[in-house]
């Protein structure tokens, strides 16, 4: 969704549902003006999301597809210190919000905090119809805390296969399914999805050659495999990280032994 519409949807829920004080929020024509300026640029984008949370700081509830909308533009401004703010604030007033929760899941599993990230992921997807994106990130977090305690990643695959359900053609979904079946032994299955998550992403111009799931992945499919030659080239591009997470460098120490 374009960074205006995810704004303007915001602000149609929010302008019906709250009373405006003139001095403590800008006005309704200012605010679309800012709206109309907002595919413009990362500037435009800030004002309108300044904008928008000073609706939102009204106290009142609101529904959870305006905070969302919030979120969305956090995430298109890749601004995650904004996006984990916004979450924490949605979490402070609902501590059961699917949309905070799944914020700052997001910010957790990028940040491999998994054990906590975990939690907020299951309250996310309970009671609630979330996004491939948000069963991805369960996924992940629910796989790496797994093999931390040793256990089955049964469960992990049940969530990326539940992503890969929802939008088959999503390659994220792919490549957490395929990360999960590689990490459990499974490299077969796992290269050919691995194999159609690359493709599906070069098809929507993402590079995917420095993402340190996807090098992960393929080291753990050359370890499988027996080809060294690629092993120690993953683990070359794994080594430019720059302070990786401590769980990160776990799972690089693993597949490198």
């Amino acid at each position: 969704m374009a960074l205006a519409a995810a704004v303007a949807l915001v602000l149609v829920v929010c302008l019906g549902r709250t009373g405006q004080d003139p001095s403590a929020t800008p006005s309704e024509r200012e605010v679309f003006a800012l709206l109309d300026r907002a595919q413009d640029g990362a500037a435009q984008g800030e004002k309108a999301r300044t904008a928008v949370r000073a609706l939102l700081g009204r106290g009142r509830p609101l529904p959870e597809k305006a905070l969302a909308r919030l979120v969305a533009i956090d995430m298109a401004l890749d601004d995650r210190e904004g996006l984990e703010r916004d979450a924490r604030e949605i979490l402070r007033r609902d501590p059961c919000s699917p949309v905070g929760n799944a914020a700052l899941g997001e910010v957790l599993v990028g940040r491999c905090e998994f054990a906590e990230a975990e939690r907020h992921l299951r309250l996310a997807v309970a009671g609630a119809k979330p996004p491939p994106a948000v069963w991805c990130n369960l996924a992940v977090a629910v796989a790496a805390n797994a093999r931390e305690k040793g256990a089955s990643l049964d469960e992990a695959e049940a969530f990326a296969r539940k992503a890969t359900e929802i939008q088959p053609g999503n390659w994220r979904a792919l490549e957490t399914l395929a990360a999960v079946l590689l990490r459990g032994g499974r490299t077969d299955e796992g290269a050919r999805l691995l194999a159609e998550a690359e493709e599906l992403a070069a098809k929507a111009k993402v590079d995917t050659s420095m993402l340190p799931s996807v090098m992960l992945d393929r080291a753990y499919l050359a370890k499988a495999r027996g080809d060294t030659d690629r092993l120690a080239a993953e683990l070359r591009k794994l080594g430019y990280l720059k302070n990786p997470p401590a769980a990160l460098r776990r799972q690089i120490e693993e597949v490198a032994r």
